[in-house]
């Protein structure tokens, strides 16, 4: 039988506490300031947090808390979209069952201030199905302090396709670019990968999509050969190639995606080379010289 500790989330700011001396950044640190840091809600498992305020508040470098920060990815331990500041911890509810069904009416009050993402949608359809197995009364208690979030990528109707400001290049230019790695080329390359499973998919809104890749590039200092291996990779995986359907979705998820591909290449070796890539590319350009 497991055995449980009440801890205060206002320890985090006691003063005796805090003259401690610190720990170096490391993963079960920081594991441990996830389950129990100020951020932490009535709703367990799910959190608003960023990076920085992260950072700042353990007093730690950015790249001493990525590093820390993916043990935990690579352990399946959490998720996080930086993007909207949501982290969700797994297998909490576990460890961490309502007392009453008045309990879950408080969960329903601190879920609903969570901003809206993938990762609430997907946790609003675990919390619901972990309910279910506690009977009928608190299965009543979650339907009504529950509101099921929006996922905006498959309830919102996508808007019609934009024109370009200007026609992309032709296939022997676009390829031949000095800048080998471009946004657009890994726009196209991520496109033509969801083509070639599904040669009936609407062309995308090119403008928008070329917007995400470069954000993911430029603002989160993203390398693009990097990025190039995990579309490849991303989009021959059963599980991710009907998850990853867009750059947007790419860049919410790239840290995971990178991590599990690492933790694949460790195990069968590199996926593909850039050769192979740019004789691929240059015949499905030719084969659809629309642009598509």
């Amino acid at each position: 039988m497991s055995r449980y500790r009440k801890i205060d989330v206002k320890m985090w700011g006691d003063e005796k506490f805090c003259s401690l001396s610190k720990p170096q950044p490391n993963g079960q640190s920081l594991w441990q300031y996830l389950l129990t840091g100020p951020h932490s809600t009535g709703c367990p498992g799910i959190f608003r947090a960023g990076e920085m305020g992260l950072c700042e508040n353990l007093n730690w470098p950015i790249k001493a808390f990525r590093k820390a920060f993916n043990e935990l990815l690579e352990k399946d331990m959490v998720r996080a979209d930086w993007k909207a500041k949501v982290i969700v911890i797994s297998n909490v509810l576990r460890y961490d069952e309502p007392q009453s069904p008045n309990v879950i009416k408080k969960w329903g009050k601190d879920f609903d201030e969570i901003p809206e993402c993938d990762l609430k949608v997907e946790y609003y359809h675990t919390i619901k199905e972990f309910i279910k197995t506690l009977g009928e009364t608190f299965n009543k208690a979650f339907q009504q302090a529950f509101r099921e979030p929006l996922l905006k990528a498959s309830r919102t109707p996508e808007p019609l396709p934009e024109p370009l400001p200007e026609p992309l290049p032709e296939p022997e230019a676009f390829l031949n670019a000095q800048n080998n790695f471009s946004k657009e080329k890994l726009t196209k390359l991520l496109f033509l990968k969801i083509q070639e499973r599904d040669p009936g998919v609407r062309e995308p809104n090119w403008e928008q999509w070329f917007t995400d890749m470069g954000l993911l590039i430029e603002k989160d200092c993203r390398n693009p050969s990097e990025v190039e291996k995990v579309i490849l990779w991303c989009q021959a995986d059963s599980f991710w190639q009907n998850n990853i359907l867009s750059p947007s979705k790419l860049r919410v998820q790239f840290t995971q995606l990178k991590l599990k591909m690492e933790k694949s290449e460790r195990i069968s070796g590199p996926f593909r080379s850039q050769p192979q890539l740019d004789g691929w590319l240059k015949k499905k350009q030719k084969e659809n010289p629309s642009g598509t």
